[in-house]
């Protein structure tokens, strides 16, 4: 009990804001919580869950981001241009899974997907 609201005070006490993140569904898929994401020119893009993931490529690393040009979540192994989009963190995969989920500073959400939890070290675990 002691540890449970140590870690209820630490996740309460982060400065959260509308950003999605990024969660991982399992196998070689990402997906998005809810959130917005304000484009250079001040309009937004408002994220929901995607119905079906995107895929990443096996053994790589892997930037995502938001386009701003359609508002979609993108993942390259190339990093996109800042007029391009705004990159939420990066996923590095084996041949099989996620291995990692690195969120960018500054992009942390308080709208997280129900059926995911924080995890220590940036990564976003399901709960079982």
């Amino acid at each position: 009990e002691f540890i449970c609201q140590v870690v209820q005070s630490l996740l309460s006490n982060q400065k959260m804001d509308n950003t999605p993140q990024i969660v991982d569904v399992g196998g070689l898929n990402v997906n998005v919580s809810e959130g917005e994401v304000v484009k250079p020119d001040n309009t937004i893009c408002d994220i929901l869950p995607l119905i079906t993931p995107v895929a990443l490529t096996p053994n790589s690393t892997e930037y995502i981001y938001i386009r701003y040009s359609d508002c979609a979540l993108v993942a390259s192994t190339t990093i996109p241009n800042p007029g391009v989009g705004l990159i939420l963190g990066t996923v590095e995969t084996d041949d099989m899974k996620i291995i990692s989920i690195n969120q960018i500073a500054g992009t942390i959400s308080g709208l997280i997907n129900s059926n995911f939890a924080v995890g220590f070290g940036g990564r976003l675990l399901p709960i079982i």
